[in-house]
């Protein structure tokens, strides 16, 4: 029977090579295969973050290291014993994908279907790159780079996430100010991050009024394109796995269709705050958090425009979705806001 990587790595080929239904009829009448594998790999939005293969051979402990990694409890054991990834607990952390010592565990795999759009130039496709992309690929690689190198493999365009951070900037600027009207009062200041997120949902539950009702940047950024480009398909890159399971959790699954890693990009594409270090430090990440750390920084430093304000090109875009004056982003649409329960 082909395991899950077997199986997968024969539909990636044939999706480069343009001949997938083919490859997929070929398999279906020559070989044995697990018909949950080959829908995970081909549909893999209805699949959580992380999945168990047929490598998982569920360990004998008592409660295996996945299980005991998990920060969430979102892996556990079904009646026959087998280990269970619930969709609805998993925050795409990644600590159990570093603790399987059978790497029974893997990453959701987002790239086939991407491809297959990519190849049909049947609508747009965006791509969305992460803060902390600067130094992934090598100093040398620049976002201009990038970009090209995007639309050379079909994609329509490519927006830099940085800019939706700091619109959300503003608005959270906007928060702070009007909730903050005496010494008890407090705000989060953050939500950018999943795991943070799924954190204060799950664990700490009574620090939901505290924090700000803004979506993330990818969700922002995600729902920004859709707005201009209806029809548009989203793909995020980043180092997060987390990203993953945020694109789908429901109140916010209109934003962001796919999600690829930094390594899943460069291991297809360039060779043929819940992490340690923040966002640059990301289970998928390709350098060190602290080298990466510093990259991002002189990469802001570099920056001609300090602030989103001082940026003509954030403030054209804010008209562009509807938002004539900063206040706006409080007070007249809901494209960045996110309700916390």
């Amino acid at each position: 029977m082909l395991t899950f990587r077997e199986l997968y790595d024969r539909l990636l080929k044939a999706s480069y090579n343009k001949s997938l239904n083919e490859e997929i009829d070929n398999i279906k009448k020559t070989e044995e295969f697990n018909v949950d594998d080959l829908d995970c790999i081909l549909h893999p939005e209805n699949y959580p973050s992380v999945i168990r293969t047929d490598a998982c051979n569920s360990c004998t402990a008592e409660k295996p290291a996945c299980e005991v990694a998990c920060l969430f409890s979102a892996i556990k054991r079904d009646g026959e014993g087998k280990v269970v990834v619930e969709q609805k607990d998993c925050t795409g952390c990644g600590r159990c994908l570093e603790v399987c010592e059978n790497k029974g565990l893997v990453e959701r795999k987002d790239l086939i279907p991407i491809l297959e759009l990519l190849h049909s130039k049947s609508v747009p496709v965006y791509a969305m790159i992460a803060p902390a992309f600067n130094g992934q690929f090598t100093l040398d690689v620049t976002a201009g780079k990038l970009r090209t190198a995007f639309k050379c493999l079909g994609f329509y365009g490519m927006l830099e996430v940085a800019l939706f951070a700091d619109i959300l900037t503003l608005k959270e600027a906007l928060e702070f100010d009007r909730t903050i009207q005496e010494d008890k009062d407090f705000m989060l200041t953050s939500c950018c991050c999943p795991i943070w997120v799924a954190m204060i949902k799950k664990i700490y539950h009574d620090l939901i009024p505290h924090m700000p009702p803004s979506v993330s940047p990818m969700v922002a950024c995600g729902r920004a394109i859709k707005r201009i480009h209806p029809d548009a398909v989203t793909v995020f890159i980043g180092p997060c796995i987390a990203k993953k399971a945020e694109a789908k959790e429901p109140d916010i699954k209109d934003a962001v269709d796919y999600v690829l890693t930094f390594q899943e990009i460069k291991a297809n594409f360039m060779e043929g705050m819940g992490c340690v270090g923040g966002c640059v430090g990301g289970p998928k990440a390709l350098i060190p958090y602290k080298e990466g750390t510093e990259d991002v920084i002189e990469y802001g430093d570099l920056a001609t425009y300090k602030t989103p304000i001082d940026n003509p090109h954030a403030i054209e875009l804010l008209e562009q979705l509807g938002f004539h004056r900063i206040e706006d982003l409080l007070e007249r649409d809901n494209l960045f806001i996110r309700k916390f329960t």
